[in-house]
């Protein structure tokens, strides 16, 4: 999505690729919210709205054994049975980084997804925003930024 427009969303999710962010942004427009996604990469510096957003930002994470196999799968359905892309080595570094990077924004709120379906995760995005002061609640049906 556009950084420059993510003043406009309720929520942005973040995380590595396949670890779910894109049907869980569905599933949460669905429900009313207004949500961006962006995929944390390594070896690139993530725009610097990520940091004025904050308070937004919902960051996932998710084991590397789980990664590297989703990402194997999907690298089956394009006839790739090897790839670095999910080489659980790579995969691991990869996780590595990301959670180091989640530990400097200590605003952001970090769900771990290993273990969750879309419906389990969207309910925890929910009890976090009920517990916080400042709430973001979906106005109405939005979508996507």
């Amino acid at each position: 999505s556009d950084p420059s427009k993510w003043d406009e969303a309720d929520l942005l999710i973040v995380g590595p690729s396949r670890a779910g962010k894109t049907p869980l942004s569905f599933y949460l427009s669905l429900r009313g919210f207004k949500v961006a996604n962006y995929p944390i990469v390594v070896g690139e510096d993530p725009p610097e709205e990520l940091s004025k957003w904050g308070h937004k930002v919902i960051a996932l994470t998710i084991q590397p054994e789980r990664l590297a196999y989703i990402r194997q799968q999907r690298m089956r359905q394009f006839g790739r049975s090897r790839s670095a892309y999910a080489d659980i080595d790579e995969v691991k570094r990869e996780v590595l980084h990301i959670e180091k990077f989640y530990r400097e924004h200590p605003e952001w709120f970090v769900i771990d997804t290993t273990n969750s379906g879309i419906e389990e995760t969207a309910a925890e995005i929910y009890r976090h925003l009920d517990q916080r002061s400042d709430s973001i609640q979906p106005k109405h049906m939005r979508g996507f930024v």
